[in-house]
């Protein structure tokens, strides 16, 4: 499984379960740090925002 799906994987249940938002509830950093790593791979990659730039 490679890490980009694993991190998904952790933070919809997170987001999504009832045990997972206590435990979230009750460890705010955990939850940070999951959006955060999510955040950092959902940015567009360089080459698509290169594309972008030259189409637009």
């Amino acid at each position: 499984m490679s890490p980009v799906l694993a991190i998904a994987l952790l933070r919809a249940v997170v987001h999504a379960s009832p045990a997972g938002m206590a435990f979230s509830l009750r460890y705010p950093q955990v939850r940070e740090m999951l959006d955060l790593v999510g955040a950092i791979f959902r940015r567009p990659s360089r080459r698509l925002v290169a594309r972008e730039e030259r189409v637009g």
